[in-house]
């Protein structure tokens, strides 16, 4: 074969068998239908979003007892009808947590050293409490509170009805060992003001 000829060949020989071109950016991978069934059902796959688990509001427990007593509202320091109903209001309150929490103490900064129905719940309550007992939440509420226009006059004597609801009496555990009777008693509470705020001096 000629020169020329041989060398013709070689160069259409080498053109032919150059390199493939690279195609292996121009392709992209398909997931298959299983797979992406898989993906969307396994929150650890990547791009899926891991469900977020509700969580159940706590529930206070029933016969649990509150670490501290409600504190007076400022407005039951006012020398008015209005400042003796909330005082008396929170009074009571006081004596609801004193009786769940089996503890007295609180209650005589509102009340007078001579008020004789004052240390007569206060000894219910440590009675009770020398017995491992205290009572459930909110046992007494007042209704009908009717402080009189005169609040200056000393004492200020406020009729209302201290109700007792059914309560239960509870040992440490919280387990029920005991029941107290629902009752309604007319009563009067003697205020007097001590130029601080309001005081019990009488349970008539």
């Amino acid at each position: 074969m000629p020169a020329a000829a041989a060398i013709a060949c070689c160069l259409a020989l080498s053109a032919c068998g150059g390199d493939e071109p690279d195609v292996s950016g121009s392709l992209t991978s398909a997931s298959t239908p299983s797979q992406d069934a898989t993906q969307a059902s396994d929150p650890s796959s990547p791009g899926q979003a891991a469900p977020v688990a509700s969580e159940a509001p706590a529930t206070p427990d029933a016969t649990s007892v509150p670490s501290n007593p409600p504190s007076q509202p400022m407005s039951a320091q006012s020398q008015s009808p209005e400042g003796a109903t909330i005082f008396l209001a929170h009074y009571v309150a006081l004596l609801n947590w004193s009786n769940q929490a089996g503890n007295a103490g609180r209650l005589s900064a509102f009340e007078g050293p001579d008020c004789e129905k004052c240390q007569a719940q206060a000894k219910d309550i440590t009675d009770r409490a020398g017995k491992k007992q205290h009572t459930a939440a909110n046992r007494y509420r007042l209704d009908g509170i009717a402080a009189p226009a005169n609040a200056a006059t000393n004492p200020y004597v406020v009729p209302a009805t201290l109700v007792q609801d059914a309560t239960a009496v509870l040992d440490p555990a919280g387990a029920t060992v005991g029941q107290l009777a629902a009752s309604d008693t007319k009563v009067s509470y003697v205020l007097d003001w001590t130029g601080l705020g309001w005081q019990v001096t009488d349970i008539r």
